[in-house]
């Protein structure tokens, strides 16, 4: 689908908190769609077809799309335009220097102006920094919170990456007090999950984490809140070793372990186990769970049985 290619300052990007969801207000960004690499790949142009016209070109494009869609049963919302827009945009000349019997090369990118609206969630506290100096930041990411910024889905601005762009940018800056070169994260937490992500400053300070991480020097500890059925003396004695990935399912906010040769390989150690109460939501007794994970691969991520302990209403 389509691309986004240039967005507001930061700075710029106004955001209010109101009944408890914070709005993200909509803005104008660059997009950009390359039709001639998704015309040319994938065999969804028709046999014997290869001149093909940028209008062509998009209807065969939606068509696929909408196929594909229908086939899959796949209902999800897309922040980013779709091939109607596009097609829409050129039927009414505001793609400029384009028309619709152009032809299509290999290499053909469209660009256009799009009003972007973003995903609300729920309000955030001020963004906690735990550390910081001139190469690494640490942030307390909150639960409900993508690490990274997902235009698709509309949540940019309203990602952790974006919560540090607007938090690092709030101060100003300008030519007499550049602001600092903007955080990026070396590593992820699930959305659901709040707690520490580690971020570098340039892409050299990200990649000298990742190599530890990689490296498997980094250790990642989990407090999650279970229902245990039958009590503390039904639960398996510890240490608990979980050789086998472990996935969550958001709807029902509950974690299961995949099935074999499924997900990403990942060892999870239950390192002890407690109850203690929620009187104010009823519950007498529940579960927390002490964890170690690591996962195998660059960006090592635990899936896990979980619900955020910030969060005790899902």
């Amino acid at each position: 689908m389509s691309t986004l290619v240039a967005d507001a300052d930061p700075a710029a990007v106004q955001s209010v908190t109101t009944a408890g969801i914070r709005v993200v207000a909509p803005r104008w960004v660059g997009v950009s769609l390359p039709i001639g690499r998704k015309l040319f790949s994938g065999g969804k142009l028709p046999q014997g077809e290869v001149d093909v016209t940028i209008g062509r070109g998009l209807l065969l494009l939606g068509s696929f799309e909408d196929a594909r869609g229908a086939d899959a049963g796949v209902h999800r919302r897309i922040a980013l335009p779709s091939y109607q827009w596009w097609i829409h945009q050129l039927e009414s000349g505001r793609l400029p220097g384009v028309a619709a019997s152009d032809k299509v090369g290999p290499d053909t990118v469209l660009v256009g102006r799009f009003h972007y609206h973003e995903q609300s969630i729920a309000a955030q506290p001020p963004l906690e920094i735990v550390f910081e100096d001139e190469h690494f930041v640490v942030v307390n990411k909150p639960a409900g919170v993508d690490v990274l910024a997902n235009p698709d889905a509309g949540r940019v601005a309203n990602s952790l990456t974006g919560l540090l762009a607007e938090h690092f940018c709030a101060g100003g800056g300008g030519a007499a007090s550049p602001l600092p070169p903007l955080p990026k994260p070396a590593h992820r937490l699930d959305a659901p999950v709040s707690g520490l992500v580690c971020c570098g400053r340039t892409s050299a300070d990200v990649r000298r984490l990742q190599r530890h991480i990689a490296a498997r020097r980094v250790e990642k500890r989990y407090l999650a809140r279970v229902r245990c059925v039958g009590g503390r003396a039904a639960f398996p004695p510890l240490p608990l070793t979980i050789d086998a990935p472990l996935a969550f399912d958001s709807g029902r906010c509950l974690g299961a372990v995949v099935g074999i040769g499924e997900g990403k390989e990942a060892t999870t150690v239950v390192e002890e186990c407690w109850g203690y109460a929620f009187p104010e939501l009823g519950l007498r007794t529940a579960t927390a769970l002490s964890v170690t994970s690591m996962a195998l691969g660059e960006l090592p991520r635990a899936e896990l049985l979980r619900e955020p302990t910030d969060n005790p209403e899902r």
